[in-house]
């Protein structure tokens, strides 16, 4: 095994050449498989494994509109709603299944399509065994959510020659003929504007965004205040699905002037906290281990992820979470509660 280039030894028949046996390696990235051919290693086999398409039915760290505009009973009435419903006979094959999805439940099916029209038949039930009595405690400025309702072609001109900056940046990096499968070159929608973007940018000077995950975060910041300072880091933890697109890794990109002397906030969409680690990891490494962070985990769905943040976007409130005393069995519910001042 290589140590810049882990592989898994196999052995290989090729029922094409007479049955031939040899030894071979198993490879995980292109990098990889390159630095073999290099080497004289010709590749026996391709391929791939792709997931069904996703629908997210109902997120407590992000609830969705109707439910983004109730309470917190209300949000939990609909998240057991939708929990029951999806335990019934004509749903059951659907429900995505898993480790620490206690905040979401989402439905997979052969066609994005499918997934809408399910997801859809679940929250119109869900919906009407909740009642109308939970709706409008909140308005779109202060909802316990962030929708993606914004539509870009609505958006101001400052923020769509910024995304156009951004998208040319970025299809550099990327052999031409895919660039049309690349869906942080096709985004069509915005978070809406909401009183945590103001809240999330007095927080600091540089903010620090992963890609793709972070370009619609950062152009939704964008729309809502306008242009502050960006720094783009590329991390890939785990399924990096484009890698076979890229001609080359993209080491970070700088939107406006980084200050050194300055708090860099980095944000990020955070399952289990691990990527905004990782690139608080990289940012000290481009920018000197002196620098000051502050790290913000986005629609968290594990205690893990929500203690190991300094801050916690969760519900539509931006929350100081690494020193909280949250507990395991409560953790979700009082992150919903409408006074958290004792966190």
């Amino acid at each position: 095994m290589n140590g810049n280039h882990p592989s898994k030894p196999v052995t290989i028949t090729s029922a094409a050449h007479s049955n031939r046996t040899l030894g071979g390696v198993q490879v995980a990235s292109k990098a990889a498989c390159l630095h073999y051919i290099d080497l004289g290693f010709s590749i026996q086999r391709t391929q791939f494994e792709l997931r069904r398409p996703e629908q997210m039915v109902s997120d407590l760290a992000n609830p969705q509109y109707p439910v983004s505009r109730m309470g917190k009973d209300g949000i939990m009435a609909y998240h057991k709603a939708v929990n029951r419903l999806l335990d019934e006979d004509k749903f059951r094959e659907f429900r995505i299944l898993g480790d620490h999805l206690d905040t979401e439940i989402a439905v997979h099916a052969e066609s994005i399509s499918q997934a809408q029209i399910i997801k859809n038949s679940v929250h119109e039930e869900a919906i009407k065994y909740v009642g109308s009595q939970y709706l409008n405690a909140y308005g779109s400025w202060n909802s316990r959510g962030l929708e993606r309702c914004s539509s870009l072609e609505t958006a101001s001109l400052a923020t769509k020659r910024e995304y156009s900056a951004i998208k040319e940046t970025i299809a550099s990096y990327y052999h031409a003929d895919f660039l049309d499968y690349l869906s942080v070159l096709k985004i069509n929608e915005l978070y809406r504007n909401h009183a945590v973007w103001k809240e999330l940018h007095a927080l600091g000077s540089n903010f620090v965004f992963v890609l793709n995950s972070g370009v619609r975060l950062y152009l939704s910041m964008f729309e809502a205040l306008g242009e502050h300072t960006a720094i783009f880091v590329e991390i890939h933890r785990e399924n990096d699905a484009a890698e076979l697109f890229r001609k080359q890794d993209i080491a970070y990109l700088e939107r406006g002037s980084v200050r050194k002397d300055k708090t860099f906030v980095i944000v990020d969409i955070a399952y289990t906290g691990g990527t905004v680690l990782e690139a608080k990891k990289k940012v000290c490494e481009i920018y000197g281990p002196g620098i000051k962070t502050i790290t913000v985990g986005v629609f968290p769905k594990t205690l893990e992820a929500v203690l190991s943040m300094d801050y916690s976007l969760y519900a539509g409130r931006l929350l100081p979470t690494r020193n909280s005393s949250l507990k395991r069995e409560s953790w979700m519910h009082r992150l919903l509660e409408d006074d958290q001042s004792d966190l």
